[in-house]
């Protein structure tokens, strides 16, 4: 780290001191990782004439492809306020960023996604087309990328940017019907990002025509398409490919109630955490799988603030989903990580409830609810502690 702090505002008398960097790629420790790449960008900065080519090369070549875009990602970073410090390298950068946006390797794809994101803020004339171009790209791969580089870009504050991706954001927000889950896992998180940090560019997505919610919500479901059976030795199971997605829906929720919650019909909301459906059953977030009830659990709090009138109406179905969670029985040979998970939940549960009763003290549905709880030697010393 010292050695990378140095080598940015100072060229460095040292021979070969990339290769020697580069040399620690190979340690077994993370954090030696970690900080080497950091150490390769901060020197490459401080001397992109001798160093970058390099690194650039061996983004072609080498197995440590995570690592050098690491050290690339450093180099675009600090060119957001010296531009011309890569403006030589763009003809040799781009293809290569291009290139692997279609790695099979998804850690190797995100960070090519925001080495190109944050490239756009520091040459937007050239790389915010070729993101444009490559948006509706036939390899699945290319167009996640392209949507994680949107992440980045709206996230800087370069006004150029800003006025080449803004009028282009529907081309963005289509991604969100794509038949791949993991490119509209990925748009659900540029969405989230742009929200918060551009929301201009998402106001008018809120029409009846055009509802961005709409498209929120359907991704709050869960989808038989996307559960699989899983062999491992003589054992089966069951793996959700949709909770990631549901996860980043949700969040995606809780982030338009913080930003712009006038464009909120509270019933559709609150009906995406919980419901009846045809059969009677319990649906929703609330009665999810428990990483995406750990997420609406608080998102039911704040939206007990924002409409308490709804979600009192909802309180029996709400009570149903928690009876159920308060229900969950592990196999005995859960591992120490389940069990903690599930701890964790139900204390959730606990401190949403006592939320809960501050809204509606006269519930009946909660005050069963409350009972059953209590009566379970499990949890009712976590609801006492919520208290």
């Amino acid at each position: 780290m010292t050695v990378g702090e140095l080598g940015r505002v100072t060229e460095l008398a040292v021979p070969d001191l990339d290769r020697i960097v580069m040399s620690t790629f190979a340690s077994e420790s993370e954090d030696v990782k970690a900080a080497a790449s950091y150490c390769l960008g901060c020197i490459c900065a401080g001397s992109a004439a001798k160093y970058f080519p390099t690194v650039l090369a061996e983004l072609s070549t080498s197995e440590k492809k995570y690592l050098l875009l690491q050290a690339v990602r450093e180099v675009i970073t600090q060119a957001t306020t010296s531009p011309e410090m890569v403006q030589p390298y763009m003809g040799q950068m781009t293809p290569v960023l291009l290139g692997l946006a279609a790695s099979e390797l998804e850690g190797v794809r995100d960070m090519a996604g925001e080495c190109l994101g944050k490239l756009a803020l520091v040459q937007p004339t050239e790389i915010v087309p070729i993101i444009l171009d490559n948006i509706t790209n036939p390899d699945t791969n290319v167009r996640t990328t392209m949507v994680t580089a949107v992440k980045f870009a709206v996230t800087g504050t370069s006004s150029e940017c800003d006025a080449l991706l803004g009028p282009q954001t529907s081309r963005f927000l289509a991604a969100l019907q794509d038949e791949n889950f993991a490119v509209r896992r990925a748009a659900l998180l540029t969405v989230n990002t742009m929200i918060r940090s551009k929301p201009d560019f998402v106001s008018g997505n809120f029409s009846e025509e055009n509802n961005l919610l709409s498209a929120i919500y359907v991704e709050t479901i869960i989808r038989k398409d996307l559960i699989r059976k899983v062999s491992i030795g003589p054992f089966k199971h069951i793996v959700d490919d949709g909770i990631p997605l549901r996860i980043a829906a949700f969040e995606c929720l809780s982030t338009i109630l913080d930003e712009c919650i006038d464009k909120v019909e509270p019933t559709s909301f609150i009906n995406s955490l919980a419901a009846y459906d045809g059969e009677n059953k319990t649906i929703g977030g609330l009665a999810d799988d428990l990483e995406v009830k750990l997420i609406c659990q608080p998102l039911l709090i704040k939206a007990a603030d924002c409409f308490p009138v709804v979600v009192t109406a909802a309180m029996e179905v709400i009570c149903s989903a928690f009876a159920a969670t308060i229900k969950t029985k592990l196999k005995n040979d859960a591992l120490p990580a389940e069990t903690q998970r599930l701890e964790e939940c139900i204390r959730s549960v606990c401190r949403t409830v006592v939320k809960l009763q501050s809204l509606d003290p006269e519930s009946g549905a909660l005050a069963e609810f409350i009972a059953a709880l209590n009566a379970d030697e499990r949890w009712a010393g976590m609801f006492e502690a919520a208290q």
